[in-house]
C-alpha cells in the first residue's frame, strides 16, 4: 500500500494575498508612511488570513507589509536603474531606422497603429490580403510580405491572449 500524501500546508509565500499587498503597494492603494495597523484595518481582505487564524493572521500582517514593502521598493529601484541604463544605451547606440530588408523600423511606425486598429476592427477577414495591403497608404512602406506576416503575428497573438485569458478566468 502507497504512503498517504500529507495535504500541502497553506503559507504566505506564493499565496494570493502576498501577491494582491504587493499589487496595492504598487499601485500606491497603500501609502509608504502608513501605519501597519491602518493598512490593516483598512485594507484587510480574507486572502490575508493563510492557514492561521485571524488574530494570528493579525499578529503576522506586520511584518509580512514590512516585506512586501522592502520587496516592491528594491523591484522599483531596479526598474528604475534598468530603464537608464536602457535609455544611455540606447543614446550611445540608437536602435537602427531599417531592417535588413531596407524598409522602416515596424515597431513603433503608424503602420503598426493601423495594422492593430484595422485587426480590432476585423478588416483583415473581410478582404484579400492585396486588398488589405491597398487600403492605407501607411503599409506602402512595407511589402506585402511584411505585412502578411504581421496579421498572422496579431492572429497568433490574439488566439494565445484569448487562451491565457480563459485558462486565468477558469483558476488555472
Amino acid at each position: 500500500m502507497a504512503p498517504r500524501k500529507k495535504k500541502k500546508e497553506e503559507n504566505w509565500n506564493g499565496c494570493k494575498g502576498r501577491t494582491l499587498l504587493r499589487k496595492d503597494i504598487r499601485e500606491k492603494r497603500i501609502p509608504a508612511n502608513k501605519e501597519w495597523e491602518d493598512v490593516y484595518r483598512d485594507h484587510f481582505r480574507p486572502e490575508f488570513v493563510v492557514g492561521e487564524s485571524p488574530e494570528e493572521a493579525h499578529r503576522l500582517f506586520k511584518g509580512r507589509l514590512e516585506t512586501a514593502r522592502d520587496y516592491v521598493s528594491k523591484k522599483e529601484a531596479r526598474s528604475a536603474e534598468e530603464e537608464a541604463a536602457m535609455l544611455h544605451d540606447h543614446a550611445v547606440c540608437p536602435p537602427p531606422t531599417t531592417n535588413h530588408r531596407g524598409e522602416p523600423r515596424w515597431h513603433g511606425s503608424t503602420a503598426e497603429a493601423a495594422l492593430k486598429k484595422d485587426f480590432a476592427n476585423g478588416k483583415h477577414l473581410t478582404m484579400t490580403s492585396d486588398e488589405f495591403y491597398n487600403s492605407r497608404h501607411e503599409y506602402s512602406e512595407f511589402s506585402k510580405m511584411t505585412i502578411k506576416r504581421h496579421i498572422r503575428q496579431e492572429e497568433s497573438t490574439f488566439k494565445f491572449l484569448d487562451q491565457y485569458r480563459s485558462r486565468y478566468d477558469e483558476g488555472y
